[in-house]
């Protein structure tokens, strides 16, 4: 049997915090830190938030995924966002429920080209698929 501690993440603690409302964290850390919030375990690691500079889109658009994806009117936001904040209010009855998608993007230049880093989500809806290049 292993100990959670120093297996590193899960499928479902990464997965978990890529919808809406996330507030991602860039960091670096040792894997058996994952577990624990980031204030604690990178008290000496480098931390990049990366709320700005998103983009969305209501439904499941072919092909999304891919790094080259059309992004053509897609919406431009910072992080963190909900997309039924309006018509969960309105009064129409009933709310959107599909999927939506969520985009943004990360250079691995410089010091952190060689390193492993982590993302840490705070939060998401449901589901959620995490994306790195395509």
């Amino acid at each position: 049997m292993t100990n959670p501690a120093t297996t590193g993440p899960t499928r479902r603690t990464v997965l978990g915090g890529i919808a809406a409302g996330t507030a991602p964290t860039l960091i670096g850390q040792p894997a058996y830190a994952q577990n624990r919030r980031p204030p604690h375990a990178t008290r000496n690691r480098e931390r990049e938030l990366l709320n700005e500079g998103w983009l969305h889109t209501l439904g499941d658009p072919a092909g999304a995924q891919a790094p080259g994806a059309d992004v053509t009117g897609w919406e431009k936001l910072s992080i963190p966002h909900t997309w039924n904040a309006k018509d969960s209010l309105d009064d129409e009855a009933g709310f959107y429920r599909g999927p939506g998608w969520y985009r943004s993007g990360v250079k691995m230049t410089g010091k952190l080209k060689d390193k492993r880093v982590f993302l840490y989500f705070e939060g998401a809806f449901q589901v959620a698929d995490v994306y790195v290049d395509g």
